[in-house]
């Protein structure tokens, strides 16, 4: 493989007189199908001609001409004509359109084009062009796209959870840091987003879906800055509260943006839980309220270094630190269900902790431009979790402790990945990359008396893993947005744990070879993107754990060191009709299915994970996108069915039976209406249908939000928005129930309406550049 990697890299492929580019507009985002003509007005003839691509790159090859006599001329329907005399350029062309404006009698008729382009079967969206951008953040621009949804937990695409890139880096940062900086995160200061619904072996064997965020490089010399307050109710509580503040420059060759917030949590939980064992004829009923406070500081950091000729250094720094403290009350209920030989105890535990994460990027890029070019980049993290906690049993209407805790997981993680592409012709290209992961676990629970400290029980886990990877895509383009790609990925995995308290440990090795095989197709009305891919899922450090991990006097939580990948093998097909209408199918098959699962022993439940059995799996996701009065109400229809059947059941779990089959789907409607250019209002809903998989059987429920937002001043950069969550009573209670060994175990959650309000101010200075000389060194569009 190294061979061939070495062999295609370096074929060459000399024309003469080669003229590339980029068309951007004003805000410097690019601008896709302009058609850029060299003419020579001399002999009134067209040298040649291209049409830009999604990230509006160009080229053409021009045999010899008179460049006295010679203009180059770049066209577009939402844009003015460009015309300037041409002179054979020393490197990459940059050409700055301006919108067109037509006036008739008062009347303003602006160019609207699509923000969304198709390229190899991935989504390119410019956001300088999605409606309102200035005035929304991030996470706000991502749920306005088709099929996208943005939560509190989770960003999904076509119902698929989605890993997030930053400038084309994986960020280490863990999901719920990412989703409150996304959040924080002005979209004013992206220019793409690219969407991948079908992820190729340079994100991964696990990836189901990338979104891959890219900061503006080419904004005009100057500064932007947003600041942000909000605050809100949950219930008729004070809920979470915070303040952020986005700073973003470009000086030179230098750009720099930082983000700083802070956010003060409300930790409310509220649930019930009951169980009846059938072997020993006992009844448990439980109830849990949590509450409390987490205080979380973020900082994050972004410095571009322009080193020219399309070369770029890029370096980040992300800052994560909090401290909470919690109540938890709970209540145990003892006793056979008729309600004889009835025992009730209450518990209390004061618990404390904080967590920490820090993480840096250090990434070279080269021109992306050229036939061959490359990145190169190193991400690390290191990052804690502590917390020591006081229980606490009612005995004679007083509270007296009875156990401590000291829990204390710690790690770091590293990457080192080089990803390259190289252009073997006009119609085919070859991407080629290796990647090494080192990872580092300890995880330290300690138990005491209360009373004398003395320890009771401890677990010490220390873990490592090693993966080098290496792949290799070859891309064939048959026309436009027509072609073929054949992926291939090697992965070897080492993983190693020691559990020192047990002085128990293991190694386990895999190497695994991962292909994949992408067809794509796009004409005006019909767009179809296919694969068959294989997709290994390697199991959580926490699945991993072993020991116990105490919970309540009857419920407890374990690890399973023995758990193996899961690998499943899929066959896509994501079809949109008439440009916006989407219909994503996929069948898989996933072997060592590795889920959560729950047991009985000695009279208590312990939830644990395991390799469940072999799972065959439909669904199909359906979006349906809407503009209605003129654009200013828009939206879109979602729905997601799912059909399941499990064979070859794992025998040791018990279940019973070798084979189940069950079905899930949910149904949602998002609204965004412009009420005025100025007053804008939202909501969305889902409802979540009732579905039973082998062991679990799930409720019906359904979520409903809404928000309004208004721009004050004359620029609209002051704006207040309000926003409701858990809208509907009636769906407070979301209800789930194990079926084991002829044992029930049912979990209610309750969840509170809640209400935020948030007030933004958006301030930036900078000049208006045009880039008239198309000569000397020129700046890379895009980071790959």
């Amino acid at each position: 493989m190294s061979v061939v990697f070495l062999f295609f890299s370096n074929v060459l492929y000399a024309q003469e007189k080669r003229i590339e580019g980029t068309v951007i507009n004003e805000a410097g985002h690019p601008v896709a199908d302009a058609l850029v003509s060299v003419v020579s007005s001399r002999y009134n003839y067209t040298v040649g001609q291209a049409v830009t691509d999604s990230l509006g790159h160009f080229a053409m090859f021009i045999g010899d001409i008179d460049t006295e006599a010679t203009v180059i001329t770049v066209g577009h329907i939402s844009y003015e004509l460009y015309a300037q005399p041409f002179s054979l350029p020393a490197g990459p062309m940059r050409i700055s359109l301006k919108e067109t404006v037509f006036k008739m009698d008062e009347v303003v008729v602006l160019g609207k084009p699509n923000p969304i382009s198709f390229d190899k079967g991935e989504l390119i969206v410019d956001v300088s062009k999605v409606k309102n951008y200035e005035r929304l953040n991030t996470d706000q621009l991502l749920n306005r796209l088709p099929g996208i949804s943005v939560s509190d937990n989770a960003v999904s695409l076509y119902g698929t959870p989605v890993t997030v890139y930053i400038n084309g880096v994986k960020q280490m940062m863990g999901t719920d840091a990412i989703l409150k900086y996304i959040s924080a995160l002005p979209a004013k200061a992206l220019s793409t987003i690219k969407v991948i619904p079908l992820p190729t072996g340079k994100y991964g064997s696990d990836v189901g879906a990338v979104i891959d965020i890219n900061m503006n490089r080419d904004m005009p010399e100057g500064y932007f800055s947003q600041s942000e307050i909000k605050g809100g109710l949950t219930g008729k509580d004070l809920g979470s509260y915070g303040a952020s503040q986005f700073f973003m420059m470009k000086k030179g060759r230098v750009i720099f943006n930082t983000l700083l917030s802070y956010d003060n949590y409300d930790i409310w939980g509220k649930a019930r839980d009951s169980l009846y064992f059938a072997g020993a004829d006992k009844y448990v009923l439980g109830a849990n309220e949590v509450n409390g406070r987490r205080g979380a500081v973020r900082s994050t950091t972004n410095l571009t270094l322009d080193l020219g000729e399309g070369n770029l250094l890029d370096f980040n720094a992300f800052i994560y630190y909090d401290k909470s403290k919690k109540t938890r009350d709970w209540m145990s209920r003892k006793g056979t269900p008729n309600g004889n030989d009835v025992r009730q105890e209450d518990f209390r535990a004061n618990i404390s902790g904080n967590d920490d994460m820090y993480s840096g990027v250090v990434k070279y890029s080269s021109d992306d431009r050229k036939k061959s070019h490359l990145t190169a980049y190193y991400s690390g993290m290191y990052g804690s979790v502590k917390s020591k906690g006081n229980y606490y049993r009612l005995d004679d209407d007083v509270f007296d402790g009875f156990q401590k805790d000291d829990v204390a997981m710690k790690g770091h993680m590293h990457t080192f990945a080089i990803d390259a592409v190289s252009k073997l012709s006009e119609k085919s290209s070859l991407e080629y990359g290796v990647q090494t992961d080192l990872n580092f676990l300890t995880d330290d629970v300690s138990y005491f008396d209360f009373e004398t400290d003395a320890l009771r029980s401890s677990s010490d886990f220390k873990a490592n893993e090693f993966i080098l990877a290496g792949y290799a895509r070859f891309i064939y383009n048959i026309g436009k947005n027509h072609g073929f790609s054949l992926d291939l990925r090697d992965e070897y995995t080492r993983y190693k744990y020691d559990d020192v308290s047990s002085g128990e440990g293991d190694k386990h090795y895999s190497n695994n070879l991962i292909p994949r095989i992408h067809y794509w197709f796009g004409i005006s009305n019909y767009r179809l993107n296919m694969r068959v891919r294989t997709f290994m899922e390697r199991p959580d450090y926490t699945y991993l754990l072993p020991g116990d991990r105490y919970v309540n006097d009857y419920y407890y939580e374990k690890g399973n060191p023995e758990l193996k990948n899961s690998v499943t093998y899929q066959f896509s097909v994501i079809q949109t009709f008439w440009g916006f209408l989407v219909l994503d199918t996929r069948y898989s098959i996933r072997f060592n299915y590795i889920n959560e699962y729950y047991g009985a022993d000695n009279n208590a439940i312990f939830k644990t994970y395991a390799n469940v059995g072999d799972i065959h799996g439909f669904r199909t996701f359906l979006v349906a996108p809407f503009e209605l009065l003129g654009d200013r109400l828009s939206g879109e229809f979602n729905g997601v069915f799912a059909y399941n059947m499990l064979r070859d059941a794992n025998p040791e779990l018990g279940l019973g039976k070798n084979k189940a089959n069950w079905a899930g789907g949910k149904i949602g409607i998002k609204l965004f209406y412009d009420v005025t250019d100025r007053f804008s209002v939202n909501s969305e809903y889902q409802y979540v249908f009732a579905q039973q998989p082998f062991q679990k059987r799930e409720k019906q429920y359904g979520v409903l939000m809404a928000g309004a937002s208004y721009a004050f001043m004359k620029n609209k950069n002051l704006i207040a928005e309000f926003k409701g969550i858990n809208l509907l009573p009636r769906h407070y209670e979301h209800n789930s129930s194990y079926i084991f060994s002829n044992n029930i175990y049912d979990t209610y959650r309750y969840y509170r309406p809640v209400f935020s309000f948030s007030l933004k101010y958006t301030f930036n200075k900078g000049e208006k550049v045009e880039h008239r000389d198309n000569s000397g060194n020129f700046d890379r569009m895009l980071p790959k």
